[in-house]
């Protein structure tokens, strides 16, 4: 049994646990209590201070999951809105089931071994420059968030949308001109030789305006959810349930959105070194190349990094100490190439620790 004096103390200590949500505070305030317990508690009453003792860890890890998660959606709520981008597009392709028919069989192969591709139309690059540019700054610009939807900091909101009209009205352009020479693409698909020749089948071919519909890009945007969206009249049980897997699914979330942006640093270092490592590049033409990567990495990362995560900062600073000054003539030099080579070789096993 405990003296008097010795659960006064625990009574204290107790109370001192209570009040605290800082983790290494309340490991401390265990120990104390077990360095008192442990020769004075039969061992019944020192397992259940022991399970107590527990209990009191998990409700301060919820208590911190919890407090973080709203500090999170309240500050993702003003920092930044999910984007969803859709792009519609056509390469022109077919398959012609036809002619994959009659290789297989020539081939005695079994029909489901292959199939024969053909190109309808050559000439749609200058479309498909259009939309890749609008992918591909659109993951530039956005973090990984949910299927469909990423993550855009309202810094990058203007610059989007603004990138988004541009594209379309450049897309919409392309195809008016696309269309004027429509019956002219598809003459030169019936020639042999330069064209498909006996492949031709004027069924297979759209019509322009089946072909225009193809062709669509859309930005869509939404607010981030917050836990007090939950306004359906329920059992108070069921909606605390709802709002503890929101939590759970928004810390979630910032692990994906986190992990991305690391990944996106590990990729490109990578590919750095095995452009750098090629012998075969021609270092005097391809040098800005090279380190562009980098150096739109060090400039989107800062405003990407919504969740102040340490190491991402980490790694923009080790990106701009080491490579975001890198010129073009420090890579036309073969010495200097050489010690860039190693020194990015070392920074990608630096980097390794962030991970």
């Amino acid at each position: 049994m405990l003296t008097k004096e010795a659960k006064k103390e625990m009574a204290e200590l107790k109370k001192q646990k209570k009040a605290t949500t800082d983790r290494h505070k309340l490991i401390d305030l265990d120990a104390k209590i077990e360095s008192i317990e442990n020769n004075q508690m039969s061992t019944s009453e020192l397992a259940a201070l022991r399970k107590d003792i527990e209990k009191s860890h998990l409700d301060v890890d919820k208590k911190i999951a919890k407090e973080k998660s709203e500090k999170l959606g309240k500050r993702l709520a003003e920092k930044a809105l999910l984007a969803d981008l859709t792009i519609s597009s056509w390469n022109g392709s077919i398959t012609d089931k036809k002619t994959t028919n009659e290789i297989l069989d020539n081939k005695s192969a079994n029909r489901d071994r292959g199939r024969f591709t053909k190109k309808l139309f050559m000439d749609i690059t200058p479309l498909k420059t259009i939309t890749r540019r609008m992918y591909r700054e659109y993951r530039s610009k956005t973090a990984a968030w949910e299927e469909g939807r990423r993550l855009l900091p309202v810094e990058f909101f203007e610059y989007l949308t603004k990138l988004h009209r541009d594209c379309s009205d450049e897309l919409e352009t392309a195809l008016e001109e696309f269309g004027k020479n429509y019956d002219q693409y598809k003459e030169e698909a019936k020639k042999s030789i330069t064209g498909l020749g006996d492949l031709y089948n004027e069924e297979e071919f759209p019509t322009f305006d089946e072909f225009k519909r193809k062709w669509k890009i859309r930005l869509d945007f939404f607010p981030i959810p917050e836990k007090n969206h939950f306004i359906l009249k329920a059992e108070k049980n069921l909606i605390d349930e709802m709002k503890s897997s929101f939590e759970q699914s928004m810390s979630s979330k910032e692990d994906v959105a986190v992990q991305e942006l690391k990944d996106r640093v590990f990729e490109s270092i990578g590919k750095i070194v095995e452009r750098l490592s090629d012998k075969k590049i021609h270092f005097s033409k391809k040098g800005k190349e090279i380190m562009n990567p980098v150096r739109e990495l060090v400039d989107v990362l800062p405003t990407l990094n919504l969740f102040d995560d340490k190491n991402i900062a980490k790694m923009i600073d080790d990106l701009k100490k080491n490579l975001y000054e890198v010129t073009d003539e420090d890579l036309k030099q073969d010495k200097k190439r050489k010690a860039i080579l190693k020194n990015t070789k070392e920074l990608l096993e630096k980097m390794a620790d962030y991970a």
